[in-house]
């Protein structure tokens, strides 16, 4: 009870914020529509929870660079018909996942970006995982904590 409380608190302090106001759910948004064209189809795009008012600004840009890398890879990589992001905040932390349904990362030994995500994810105190998405695909998942 006391979370659906703080979560309808922080939707009606989202929906009080100015026009001009950066918006996280927005620039995800926009992130996943730039990709359509590239991926043959646009992403599926869940987000869940206070993502605007919960999030810290030092954690939005290693959420964009996650989804942005992540898309970048299965545009290069993956095959994939399908493509499905997902940004949820609730218990103390915000987790993106981006999965696909292409051909897996495999036995590659290159990991430049994936380095570069988890880097910055370790210096927020959260992580990168990258795991198979079954029956076969990818999944990449960044946890940072919101407190």
């Amino acid at each position: 009870m006391d979370t659906t409380i703080h979560d309808l608190r922080a939707a009606i302090l989202e929906l009080q914020q100015p026009p001009d106001a950066s918006s996280l759910c927005g620039d995800i948004q926009a992130l996943v529509a730039e990709y359509a064209e590239p991926l043959g189809c646009r992403p599926q795009l869940i987000c869940t929870g206070p993502i605007d008012t919960v999030v810290p600004a030092t954690v939005r840009p290693q959420i964009l660079a996650t989804i942005r890398e992540s898309l970048s890879n299965i545009v290069r990589h993956a095959q994939a018909t399908q493509t499905k992001v997902e940004v949820t905040v609730g218990s103390g932390q915000v987790i993106a996942r981006i999965w696909d349904d292409g051909i897996g990362i495999g036995s590659s030994t290159r990991s430049s970006g994936l380095r570069n995500l988890t880097e910055r994810a370790q210096a927020l105190g959260g992580t990168v995982r990258l795991t198979d998405n079954e029956p076969h695909g990818t999944v990449v998942e960044l946890t940072a904590p919101t407190d």
